[in-house]
């Protein structure tokens, strides 16, 4: 009769020792996929441990919407825009024969010069820049051709600075490209848009050297916000 009790009390006993050895191996599992994620932190490859329906954790990046090189894409510059190139109507120049050819755009019919101190004037490039505009650049192309050594002395927009680098342009029969100033270059001058829409506004190109030159075109370009 003595046995039944001490059976009922080692039974008793078994299951509470089995209670606790479950608990303690449940709290070692989740201290182990502590120490994991620490040792994944540590290894600092930036990597994230992802959450079992596979979005990744609170704090967590979506590289699915990040650019791969982790770069954030350049906000626009609001208000600013560019006229792009518009060509004189005008062009005068008392040593030059038939200084009109330097108008419109490019055709290959150019004003030719031989090099003295008598400058290429054009205007009328009807601008119709808006009232606020704030002029942050211009720039000036010249499709030029040369038969000898001719280099620009000046090359201004009729005041401000003389861009003019003092190199020669190549030695060339076919016609090409130069540009003077930049998108953020003003020649020195604060342009109001009454100032850059004046008929009086554009280029004068003052030529040295020996030879011959051609300018098919004199094209200026204005970028400006408001």
């Amino acid at each position: 009769m003595r046995s039944r009790p001490l059976l009922r009390a080692a039974t008793a006993a078994l299951l509470v020792v089995m209670a606790s050895a479950c608990t303690l191996l449940s709290g070692a599992g989740d201290l182990r996929v502590a120490a994991t994620e620490e040792e994944e932190d540590a290894a600092g490859d930036g990597s994230v441990v992802s959450a079992p329906d596979g979005r990744a954790p609170d704090g967590g990046r979506d590289d699915a919407h990040t650019p791969a090189d982790g770069s954030i894409p350049p906000l626009d510059a609001a208000g600013c825009t560019t006229t792009g190139v518009r060509y004189a109507t005008v062009a005068t120049g008392a040593a030059w024969k038939l200084p009109e050819e330097a108008t419109g755009p490019p055709d290959k019919a150019a004003a030719e010069y031989d090099p003295t101190s008598q400058p290429l004037v054009t205007g009328g490039y009807g601008f119709a820049l808006p009232a606020p505009a704030r002029v942050v650049g211009i720039v000036v192309t010249i499709r030029r051709a040369s038969n000898g050594f001719v280099s620009p002395s000046a090359v201004t927009l009729r005041r401000g600075a003389n861009r003019a680098t003092g190199a020669g342009w190549p030695l060339a029969s076919d016609l090409a490209d130069v540009k003077y100033g930049s998108p953020s270059d003003t020649w020195d001058v604060a342009w109001t848009a009454t100032d850059v829409n004046a008929g009086t506004f554009g280029v004068q190109l003052t030529l040295t050297g020996f030879g011959t030159a051609g300018i098919d075109s004199v094209g200026i370009e204005v970028h400006y916000c408001n």
